[in-house]
């Protein structure tokens, strides 16, 4: 069962979310996306933990919404975004997740916020995400250790493995400290 629901305009604060899970079936945006939480596009998480989750299509920890001065670690999604998918993160410590593609974030943007140590087989760190001042360090895949198809700028990557771009792939970039 699924962690969470968080509604159109409400914002959940200071919780712990964890062993949630999605449906195996069902549409995959709504029924087997958010493992942890699955937020309406207003609706937000701020100061909480997800960890444990998991996903059978997007988003093992959270799918949508904002995150906010969250920690989101060991989380799991089938497809991709083992962290969090289609969110938006300020300040948050996206970590130890898995997925297909995006083990740390997948389809977001992600602000002053760390993504590390997260796999996936494309963009370990973050695919197809918009990544302002954050540090992208120790993430694994086989393309795109760091990022794969993600616009990057102001940010430091570093300590990213994969057997092509380790760094980051066919990401467009503004600055990248490293």
């Amino acid at each position: 069962m699924r962690g969470v629901y968080v509604g159109t305009n409400a914002m959940l604060s200071g919780f712990t979310i964890t062993g949630g899970a999605t449906r195996a079936t069902g549409d995959s945006l709504v029924v087997r996306s958010g493992g942890g939480a699955w937020l309406e596009p207003s609706g937000s998480l701020s100061n909480c933990v997800l960890a444990g989750n998991a996903a059978s299509a997007e988003g093992g920890g959270a799918c949508g919404g904002s995150l906010i001065d969250c920690r989101v670690i060991g989380n799991t999604a089938s497809n991709g975004g083992g962290g969090a998918s289609r969110a938006s993160l300020r300040g948050c410590l996206v970590s130890g997740n898995s997925g297909v593609v995006g083990g740390g974030t997948l389809y977001g943007t992600v602000v002053q916020s760390t993504l590390s140590s997260n796999t996936a087989s494309q963009g370990g760190g973050s695919y197809a995400d918009t990544i302002y001042r954050c540090i992208v360090s120790d993430n694994r895949a086989a393309n795109g250790g760091g990022a794969y198809s993600s616009y990057i700028d102001n940010s430091a990557l570093f300590g990213n493995t994969a057997r092509a771009r380790a760094g980051a792939r066919s990401a467009a970039s503004g600055t990248i400290v490293p």
